[in-house]
């Protein structure tokens, strides 16, 4: 009784800290992260960690290279998330990755009903453990089911709402399908590697709209249509929205050739911060041919290189800050072509961020025109029309 009335105590501190940080934008978005008490979703922690705004790591796997395979999700990062998906009482809401069920708890109390929600994960054992979580707190109605996520559940479609707790770098049909039209879908998109956009999607004539985006991120999807870990024998990790383990290899192969370099005059000086990540979120949002290459150096210190790859012309560049910036790759130097007229286009428009993103996305089988000024972009299964304002 004494650690409820305690726990009661610092989830109370730790919401008033969410209120004051602008994160709550509504009283029943406030009321429903009071009600719903993390600790019962984090057995054995310390009170201190578990009403602390950070995310907890419950779960690893040796596969992934002892990378985090599941967590409690930052209670901030889940109120971003939380607001772009705007659920509404009454609301049939699928979860894609159920964590300790916490998300999936506030989402029944912002629904009214726990028997509304469902929540998927590929990994049984997860499940198992958010059912006894979400008994234990007071929501045993919530559907939680082994499932690949990637498949949504199409036996409760449709959903007013879709929400991914997990990143990935494009929308499966399935999702799309799954949602009603009018319904919204919230995912950290990724853009290159780590980097990631929160993006939240209304489902409009048979298209996806981008209403809201915001920085948050999150651990990769897994399942049958997860990223593979792209690595190679020199100890780099590659990163890209195409590549798969045999391009990486050619790739390596590559870079055993002649090398060539050329300064790129478009960049005569380093870019100051936010400037080099703008440029990087300008190319990797619109350009399917992006990869960006890390290996370790040090003690806290990384390398990374990003620029372009064209696998099937044997052509490889990369970006190098400096004065001047220099481009530099191995095969065709078509592909720095490429890179500059990018660069020069996103000098033409006002050099913009990713609060300038405006998008559109379209299922397999659409056929659209773009609109004036709009730039397509095509992922594996959806074609994005990219426009800046």
């Amino acid at each position: 009784m004494q650690e409820e009335i305690e726990a009661r105590k610092r989830n109370d501190a730790l919401v008033d800290a969410m209120r004051a940080g602008g994160v709550l934008p509504s009283l029943e978005m406030e009321r429903a992260f009071r009600t719903v008490l993390r600790h019962h979703f984090l057995p054995g922690r310390s009170l201190d960690e578990v009403y602390a705004d950070e995310a907890i790591v419950t779960r690893t796997h040796p596969e992934y290279q002892g990378m985090a395979i599941s967590s409690s999700s930052q209670p901030t990062a889940m109120a971003l998330m939380l607001r772009q998906l705007q659920v509404e009482p009454g609301m049939k809401v699928l979860e894609i990755g159920a964590g300790t069920g916490y998300n999936a708890a506030v989402l029944a109390e912002l629904t009214g009903c726990a028997d509304q929600v469902w929540s998927l994960d590929v990994d049984n054992s997860i499940c198992e453990e958010a059912r006894q979580h979400l008994a234990a707190a007071g929501y045993p109605g919530v559907h939680v089911l082994h499932a690949d996520g990637w498949q949504g559940y199409a036996a409760e479609a449709p959903y007013d709402r879709i929400i991914l707790t997990a990143s990935a770098y494009d929308i499966a049909p399935a999702w799309f399908a799954q949602l009603q039209e009018g319904g919204r879908l919230v995912l950290p998109w990724v853009v290159l590697g780590m980097q990631q956009r929160g993006l939240a999607f209304q489902k409009e004539e048979g298209r996806l709209r981008l209403v809201d985006h915001a920085f948050y991120g999150y651990m990769p999807l897994r399942g049958e249509y997860s990223r593979p870990l792209l690595a190679d024998t020199e100890g780099h990790t590659w990163f890209s929205e195409r590549l798969l383990p045999a391009d990486v290899a050619r790739l390596s192969r590559l870079q055993s050739g002649e090398r060539w370099e050329r300064p790129c005059a478009l960049l005569p000086e380093p870019l100051e911060a936010p400037g080099e990540d703008n440029l990087r979120f300008f190319l990797a949002v619109q350009e399917p041919r992006m990869v960006a290459r890390m290996k370790p150096t040090g003690e806290n210190a990384i390398e990374i290189r990003y620029g372009l790859a064209d696998t099937d012309r044997e052509t490889l560049c990369f970006l190098e800050r400096g004065t001047p910036t220099v481009l530099y790759g191995w095969g065709s130097q078509h592909i720095a072509d490429v890179l500059e007229q990018h660069i020069a286009r996103w000098f033409a428009l006002g050099q913009p961020g990713p609060e300038h993103l405006r998008m559109v996305a379209y299922p397999p089988g659409a056929n659209p025109s773009p609109q004036s000024g709009e730039y397509p972009a095509h992922r594996r299964w959806f074609t994005y029309f990219i426009s800046w304002t």
